[in-house]
């Protein structure tokens, strides 16, 4: 598998920001949803790693790359059901990784069953620093 960082000045990604794109991916014919028993065939990298300040996934977590008719990137996971989107992959992903920092502190808050079934295992792939 090939380690491609890319560039951190624009975003401001931290140093350590990498993706591991996978090279066996298909392309869907049209955008279907995913479960989490599907195996996706969109272009897709693996997140780890620090992905905001104060922020890393510990375990890699797998991101589609969709583009828009408008031309803007649509990124996703198939676990957490998050996104985020911007006019890059990297804007993408940086909105993706404020998206998702974000709903582990709404998970935190909730002390209901199902959020907190969600919390613990978003926090096998992502914790604060």
């Amino acid at each position: 598998m090939t380690t491609i960082a890319l560039p951190t000045s624009t975003l401001a990604f931290p140093a350590n920001f990498v993706f591991f794109p996978d090279q066996n991916i298909k392309r869907r014919s049209a955008v279907e949803p995913a479960t989490l028993s599907q195996k996706s065939f969109l272009p897709q990298f693996f997140l780890v790693g620090e992905i905001v300040p104060g922020w890393e996934v510990i375990q890699p977590i797998a991101l589609d790359i969709q583009h828009d008719e408008d031309g803007s990137v649509l990124v996703s996971d198939d676990s957490f059901y998050t996104y985020g989107c911007g006019e890059t992959v990297q804007a993408a992903t940086h909105d993706y990784a404020v998206s998702l920092s974000e709903y582990y502190k709404i998970l935190s808050s909730h002390d209901d069953r199902p959020s907190q079934a969600l919390f613990n295992l978003l926090r096998q792939y992502l914790r604060p620093i």
